[in-house]
């Protein structure tokens, strides 16, 4: 059973070789494995749903719940659709964004979970494999 002392030279060296790893510009993961997603949504995501959905922007918009400065929600979807007139894929592309960058929940969980309620299991599976 490994004791106390060998498991911290074990770690201190885990760190070391993480270190030089990445002084030298490897990458730290091994082939086929992906590091852990902190939550953040990114603008990969974000293209993908407005591509992926750009017709039901409304429905997930609802669900998130969307803001726009102190407005609720169906007064932000109409200054969004002001905006962009007839350009859905660009209204689902402000409305992710003005979500992310002003509510508190803007994390992938939360935005997998919304699509799914909304009936769009496919479209969160993908967000949730991208990095």
């Amino acid at each position: 059973m490994p004791t106390q002392k060998s498991r911290k030279r074990r770690a201190t060296s885990d760190i070391n070789t993480l270190l030089e790893v990445l002084e030298e510009g490897q990458e730290p993961f091994a082939e086929g494995r992906e590091p852990v997603n902190n939550g953040e949504i990114t603008q990969k995501n974000v293209d993908h749903i407005a591509e992926a959905m750009a017709a039901d922007w409304k429905k997930l918009a609802t669900k998130l719940p969307l803001r726009v400065g102190l407005a609720k929600c169906s007064t932000a979807i109409t200054q969004i659709e002001g905006k962009n007139k007839g350009d859905l894929k660009q209204q689902c592309v402000d409305m992710l964004t003005e979500w992310v960058t002003s509510a508190e929940n803007a994390t992938k969980p939360h935005l997998c979970e919304c699509l799914r309620e909304i009936g769009k299991k496919k479209t969160a599976t993908e967000i949730e494999k991208m990095d």
